[in-house]
C-alpha cells in the first residue's frame, strides 16, 4: 500500500493492484470505496478480504515503524511494514509471447519478473543476467506474468 500527498491510495491486492482515496486525521485513516483490477487469483487468495478490511479501518497508530489499522468492534488488526528494500537476483531473459511479446527476467528460483525498463542490449532470449530492481508496486501492467520491477543496475553474467 503506498499512500500518496493527494490523497490516493495504490494498493496491491494480492494479485490485483488497485487504490482509491483516502483520508487521514487524528488517529484515524479511512478510505473511500476502493477498485481493483480483477485478474483471477489462487483460490486461497486474500485479496477480497483485504479489500473489504482496508475499507472497514476505523483508527491507525503506528509502532516500531510498522503501520496498524484497527477495525471496527474488535474485529481485528491489520499490520503493516515498510517495502523491502531492493531485490537482488540471477535470472535469465526469456521473451514471453503473450500480448504482442515481450521480455520479461525469470531468476534462478524460477519467479518471473516484469522490469519497466529492460535496456534493449539487454533484449535477448536466453541471455544470463544479475540484476538489482526495486518492485514497483505503484504500477500495473497488461501482462500480469510477476511482479514489476524497475532494474536499478544490471550486469550480463
Amino acid at each position: 500500500m503506498l499512500l500518496m500527498a493527494d490523497g490516493k491510495a495504490r494498493v496491491r491486492f494480492d494479485c490485483n493492484r488497485g487504490g482509491g482515496d483516502y483520508k487521514i486525521a487524528a488517529g484515524q485513516l479511512t478510505f473511500g470505496p476502493l477498485i481493483s483490477t480483477r485478474m483471477a487469483c489462487p483460490q486461497d487468495s486474500l485479496d477480497a478480504p483485504f479489500m473489504r478490511d482496508l475499507q472497514r479501518a476505523a483508527s491507525f497508530f503506528v509502532q516500531d515503524g510498522r503501520l496498524f489499522l484497527e477495525l471496527p468492534y474488535d474485529s481485528g488488526t491489520m499490520r503493516f511494514r515498510s517495502s523491502p528494500g531492493p531485490v537482488e537476483l540471477l535470472g535469465t531473459v526469456v521473451y514471453m509471447d503473450l500480448e504482442g511479446g515481450f521480455f520479461a527476467i525469470k531468476d534462478d528460483d524460477g519467479k518471473t519478473y516484469e522490469p519497466v525498463n529492460l535496456p534493449e542490449t539487454f533484449k535477448k532470449n536466453g541471455l544470463q543476467v544479475r540484476v538489482t530492481a526495486r518492485v514497483r508496486d505503484d504500477v500495473g501492467s497488461i501482462h500480469m506474468v510477476g511482479e514489476i520491477i524497475e532494474i536499478v543496475t544490471i550486469t550480463q553474467q
